[in-house]
């Protein structure tokens, strides 16, 4: 699966994004169930964020920008860099469905 990242200002990972070409919304939620110690807040089919889940007690959104694109975007609410969000990438660039 292919990892694009995003960058904050001091060079850190603040947000990445992941190919969607084999990798569909039921896929990457069914992942997340799967990371230990994630806990699913909420699910939506409708809407451009359509998984926010809670892990190492920060809250994070899977969003598929414009509802149409070809990545899903993994992030805090508001982009920022934290172990938690370098292990879900660690997780997900090593998942075999």
């Amino acid at each position: 699966m292919k990892i694009f990242e995003g960058k904050d200002e001091q060079g850190n990972l603040a947000y990445f994004e992941i190919s969607n070409t084999f990798f569909g919304k039921t896929d990457f939620i069914k992942a997340i169930k799967k990371l230990g110690g994630a806990k699913i807040i909420s699910i939506t089919k409708h809407d451009d964020i359509f998984c926010i889940f809670e892990f190492g007690a920060k809250i994070f959104e899977i969003m598929e920008p414009f509802g149409d694109s070809s990545r899903f975007h993994i992030s805090e609410k508001i982009a920022q860099s934290s172990q938690e969000l370098k292990t879900i990438k660690e997780y997900l660039s090593s998942y075999d469905q």
